[in-house]
């Protein structure tokens, strides 16, 4: 038997059934294939398609958008849709085909820009609906300027002190721009504002260009986070050129990393009345060293980091003068003649009119001239003497706030039981603060969880005074049933878990006083025996933890408070002092 026509006729059948099978596999319908846009878009948007369709029918369209990479769609508006969205010509190779999308009438990136706008296409025939085709992400600008766009790269490793953060930013229209810092404990959950280094560079006017410009902030961390521990820190970067929405800021956020400045012992300074010695005193062994001033009797002092170098500044009240010590060296470098009798003093750094250039100043209180002397510390000099009050003011001590990017000095007066706010030149900018005790003393500044408020210790009434900064108004409900025996100096302090602590030595019976400032001014506790006669005290966190210290001029002791132990209990019980500094210490700071 021949099987050779038999074997043709298999053959042939198998391929008509292959040709038949291809044919019904291939899709009936229409398809739509989309050009995605290249480079920023804006206005009337150009969008080329190709329609394929095997049978060459016509074919209409239906056009919708996305601004947010396909999460949510909107009906598109396009130009001349009669003429372009109807009746368009296909094939089975497919047939090029261009629409405009009206970005401006659907209101896209009119303020801010959309970087992930997406345009979706739907054939459509008589007979069904087709393929859709949906194009990638593109970038849409309506904006008449577009925000400053910044990347900041995370920090490696164990990191300590001043910590080096760098970014890039970017601006299409190459602003200048401004840069703010904000630093984060707890994984990003919270975040304020980071104190940066004098060494670190300017975050006004940074230049940008459309391609992006490396830059870098340096982070003072031992400001923000003191001499302690934390494993979840992170540092948040915001741009802004003064003229894009702040709404369409994109702020850049480092992975966290660890900061251990538990190292790093803190030393404090301890001014001694009739002694031309200051006291050091390492706060990790208690040891205390004099350094010799050449000064005759130091009264107040304050910390200031400069580009030069990290500094005390103390005033000497016989002497009429303010020295500046080199807390590497131990030597006094700097000896500037003030007024009669300073008393307070205080240092402050703030954004002078040359963009990138921080002013650092002084201010004295002269209580024996009724003054205050401003103190340029970039020149040394001094550069005015304003009066404050009226004869016989007696101005006795200095805190600063800022509000809204206004720095105001505030100045205590003893012999007008009032307060005079003045800006940083020196200069009354209102009224004095009448305040709700007799003679007013030692005065500090705290920024809340909510406001800014001033604490006022009246060391006449055994009162404090509470006056909200941003109305320069007293706060009347607070704390007006509250004694504090004789407030001789006052400081505060915010706690790594948030609790905000304004903290009064009471020199009437030897306490601390300490106030909740977030609970409406409230008491918080009372730690006995601090000393048996306090004088000025600070506080900050060390690596034992957070701690208050507080100078006792009868034992010549400085008395220590663990305020996280306070913190947790409610209780406060004076840990053991640090002895040796002999009678007659007055006031105390810290430095690193």
């Amino acid at each position: 038997m021949n099987s050779a026509p038999r074997l043709v006729a298999l053959l042939s059948y198998a391929a008509l059934i292959l040709a038949t099978t291809a044919g019904c596999s291939a899709d009936p319908r229409p398809s739509v294939f989309i050009d995605t846009p290249l480079g920023l878009q804006s206005g009337n948007v150009p969008i080329d398609f190709t329609v394929k369709h095997r049978s060459e029918e016509d074919v209409d369209i239906e056009v919708i958008y996305s601004t947010d990479s396909g999460v949510s769609w909107h009906t598109a508006t396009i130009v001349d849709a009669a003429n372009t969205t109807k009746d368009l010509d296909s094939s089975a190779s497919g047939i090029l085909h261009s629409i405009e999308w009206d970005t401006v009438a659907n209101s896209v990136a009119t303020s801010c820009p959309a970087p992930q706008a997406r345009i979706r296409i739907l054939p459509v025939t008589p007979a069904d609906k087709g393929r859709e085709g949906t194009s990638d992400d593109f970038l849409v600008n309506n904006s008449t300027s577009s925000p400053p766009i910044i990347s900041a790269t995370s920090p490696v490793g164990i990191l300590s002190d001043e910590i080096v953060v760098m970014y890039n930013v970017s601006d299409f229209e190459s602003d200048l721009v401004s840069i703010q810092a904000d630093f984060s404990t707890d994984g990003g959950a919270s975040f304020a504002t980071a104190s940066l280094a004098p060494s670190s560079e300017s975050t006004v006017d940074v230049m940008t260009t459309a391609s992006g410009v490396n830059h870098s902030i340096t982070w003072d961390s031992i400001a923000d986070l003191g001499f302690q521990s934390y494993g979840q820190v992170g540092i948040r970067l915001r741009a802004s050129d003064g003229m894009a929405s702040p709404a369409c800021e994109s702020p850049s956020e480092t992975s966290t990393f660890r900061v251990d400045n538990s190292s790093i012992v803190p030393r404090l300074y301890v001014t001694r009345a009739a002694d031309s010695n200051l006291l050091e005193v390492d706060t990790n062994t208690g040891g205390v060293s004099l350094v010799g001033t050449g000064a005759t009797s130091p009264h107040s002092i304050a910390a200031a980091r400069l580009p030069t170098g990290s500094f005390v500044l103390f005033t000497d009240t016989a002497g009429g003068t303010v020295h500046m010590l080199n807390t590497d060296t131990n030597v006094v470098e700097t000896v500037l003649t003030v007024q009669t009798a300073p008393k307070g003093i205080l240092v402050h750094q703030y954004e002078g009119t040359v963009p990138g250039l921080p002013v650092h100043r002084a201010y004295v209180a002269n209580s024996g001239s009724d003054t205050v002397t401003v103190i340029d510390l970039d020149l040394l000099i001094p550069i005015a003497n304003r009066f404050v009050g009226a004869i016989g003011s007696e101005p006795t001590d200095l805190a600063v706030t800022s509000v809204f990017g206004f720095d105001t000095i505030y100045v205590t007066l003893l012999g007008e039981n009032s307060v005079a706010p003045m800006d940083v030149d020196g200069f009354a900018t209102g009224s004095t603060i009448p305040v709700t005790g007799i003679g007013p003393g030692p005065i500090t500044a705290v920024e809340s969880a909510f406001e800014t408020f001033l604490y006022v210790g009246n060391t006449g009434s055994s009162t404090v005074t509470v006056i909200d900064s941003l109305t320069d108004q007293v706060v009347t409900s607070a704390l007006v049933r509250e004694s504090f025996p004789d407030p001789s100096g006052i400081t505060s302090i915010r706690l790594p878990t948030g609790l905000d602590l304004v903290l009064v030595s009471c020199s009437g019976d030897g306490s601390v006083r300490v106030v909740d400032v977030n609970a409406l001014h409230s008491p918080f506790a009372t730690v006995q025996r601090a000393a048996i006669d306090p004088r000025g005290i600070t506080a900050l966190a060390t690596h034992f933890g957070s701690r208050a210290y507080v100078v006792d001029t009868s034992s010549g002791e400085v008395g220590q408070i663990d305020l996280d132990l306070l913190e947790a209990t409610g209780m406060g019980f004076p840990l053991p002092p640090i002895s040796g500094l002999g009678t007659g210490i007055l006031d105390v700071t810290s430095v690193r």
